[in-house]
């Protein structure tokens, strides 16, 4: 039954039998607490609740996390983005004293609050902030006994591969240095991820939180993280001190009492790893023991079968995990069973990618050969490297723009927004500025000016990361203005020089120019998920460095205009 709708977002509610708790022991025997479910554009479902802790059944202390407030009795407690208030409700019915919960997503928090005036959220023990978290924590200074990394994001097996393009800022090296930072002295950091097998998504976590506790100084980060699993969830539980034998001997005996399975603690057995939820070997244990024990950590990661190397706001998709030495076993597969680990979702790019090329190949070529009766000769070739190059590499610098734009303003539509509109707006000055600018010099411009932008943007960006919006926005474009504005030199350039020598190639160089932009939009995309913004950012560089070489070979086009 639908009961409150919004523009994205719908509030939907069922029977007593439906309900969302992941992790949940199934020791617990009690009542459930009474859920609505919540969606953002027809996905990601998760539970709205609809009473406060006093009201609820006593269902908190048989959630996975549920130790981390049993180590900190009233805990000043930071919540990652709670969506509907599950884990607040949790933190708070478990005993702390104060509560700040961001979420990014104003209609989300709103209507939450529709759907439950007198909730979790009206408890004059928490504080609802709208925002990023991570520019919230650095706008915070204050230190929390618990930082807690809500499991907010449906189940998504990792073979299907649907959700890996998806960059996630709060799954990165950088985002976890920020909750560690954050803890206040014996503070805890607690983060649930769902249960693959073979390890995969929670592999990649605990490679994240060992990534984090190194940035911070941690040397030997084995005696800083606890880990258990259950039915469907793997829990940790990281300190950036070491753990004590009394807080290490609490943690078993909960896991014990609520039929979870150690799989990551101090003089852990592989026996005792594999006790209440069987499976036929213990297999997170051996993984995540010889994970920590190795002192070649990156050589381990990259010789794994699946791509798990932690996540950087650089390379924020912590749902990618393909490998091309899976291409085999994806071929096999298919039509037979699920895409292994992000096979599909990365095929999907690749197919567009083979039929983008095909179509601008069409494009390119047959109009020239119908028209002429033959193919691209050595003398049109410059005009055609150029405008390609120029495609390319307009494209390969704006897009990963637009993904680290996403890091400070928070919002996709925000992040696309800002950054095609400084782009067209200052190439547009760019080009009308064009006819007093001298090509070779404002393309060594641009190609210095995105070099900058490439090394210089990420740490500025993070700076500013707790700045107020307008702040973060102003940050961004002042960035991108000095490079948008050398962006729209080159093309103006190339058409007045096709103008002056061979305006018979115009046409041609629009179509050339236009297809290849359409190409480099999807190739952009692969190469992000493998090589990062900053790399793709310096091939786009690159690219626009080939175009100043082609541009001093120029000579041909005239010729070949004047024999047409």
């Amino acid at each position: 039954e639908m009961v409150l709708r919004d523009w994205s977002s719908d509030v939907c509610s069922s029977d007593l039998t439906v309900r969302r708790l992941p992790g949940l022991s199934y020791v617990y025997t009690g009542t459930l607490p009474f859920q609505w479910g919540l969606t953002v554009d027809g996905d990601d479902l998760v539970p709205v609740m609809l009473t406060d802790a006093e009201g609820a059944p006593p269902f908190a202390g048989y959630l996975p996390e549920a130790v981390a407030y049993q180590l900190r009795p009233q805990a000043r407690a930071f919540i990652v983005k709670p969506r509907g208030g599950l884990d607040v409700l949790a933190a708070v019915q478990l005993g702390a004293r104060e509560v700040h919960a961001v979420e990014d997503n104003p209609l989300v928090l709103a209507l939450a609050l529709q759907a439950a005036p007198s909730g979790i959220y009206a408890d004059p023990r928490v504080r609802a902030f709208v925002g990023e978290p991570r520019a919230f924590l650095q706008g915070h200074a204050q230190g929390y006994d618990v930082v807690q990394l809500s499991l907010s994001r449906p189940f998504r097996p990792v073979m299907s591969g649907a959700y890996s393009l998806a960059e996630d800022f709060d799954l990165t090296v950088e985002a976890c240095v920020e909750y560690l930072e954050h803890l206040g002295p014996g503070g805890l950091f607690v983060m649930s991820r769902w249960l693959q097998m073979p390890p995969s998504e929670d592999l990649r976590a605990l490679a994240l939180i060992v990534a984090g506790l190194e940035r911070v100084g941690v040397r030997e980060p084995s005696g800083h993280v606890l880990a258990w699993r259950g039915i469907q969830t793997v829990t940790f539980l990281v300190k950036r001190d070491p753990f004590t034998p009394e807080e290490v001997a609490t943690v078993r005996s909960f896991t014990a009492s609520r039929r979870y399975d150690l799989i990551l603690a101090p003089g852990l057995k592989e026996e005792e790893a594999n006790r209440f939820n069987v499976q036929p070997e213990a297999t997170h244990y051996r993984v995540f023991s010889e994970f920590l024990s190795t002192p070649r950590r990156e050589a381990y990661l990259s010789a794994y079968p699946f791509a798990v190397a932690p996540p950087t706001d650089e390379k924020p998709f912590f749902h990618h995990f393909f490998r091309w030495g899976q291409t085999p076993a994806v071929l096999r597969s298919l039509g037979r069973t699920w895409q292994p680990f992000g096979g599909s979702g990365y095929f999907v790019l690749v197919i567009l990618l083979l039929l983008a090329m095909g179509a601008a190949g069409l494009l390119i070529l047959l109009p020239q050969s119908l028209s002429r009766g033959t193919l691209p000769t050595a003398q049109t070739w410059p005009a055609f490297l150029y405008f390609a190059l120029l495609g390319l590499g307009f494209l390969l610098i704006e897009i990963p723009l637009i993904g680290r734009a996403l890091l400070v303003l928070g919002q996709p539509a925000y992040a696309l927004a800002a950054v095609l509109f400084v782009l067209l707006l200052c190439s547009g000055l760019g080009s009308a500025f064009s006819p007093h600018l001298s090509w070779r010099r404002a393309l060594i411009a641009l190609i210095a000016v995105a070099l900058l932008v490439t090394f210089a943007q990420p740490p500025l960006l993070h700076v500013g990361l707790g700045w107020p919006f307008p702040a973060r926005l102003a940050l961004v474009v002042l960035t991108l203005a000095p490079l948008g504005f050398f962006l729209g030199v080159p093309f103006p350039k190339g058409m007045a020089w096709l103008e002056r020598d061979a305006p018979a190639l115009i046409p041609w160089a629009w179509a050339v120019n236009g297809s290849i932009s359409v190409v480099a939009s999807v190739l952009a995309a692969l190469l992000i998920l493998s090589l990062g913004y900053g790399r793709v950012l310096g091939l786009g560089a690159f690219m626009y460095a080939l175009a100043l070489a082609v541009s001093a070979r120029r000579g041909g086009a005239k010729r070949a205009s004047e024999r047409n």
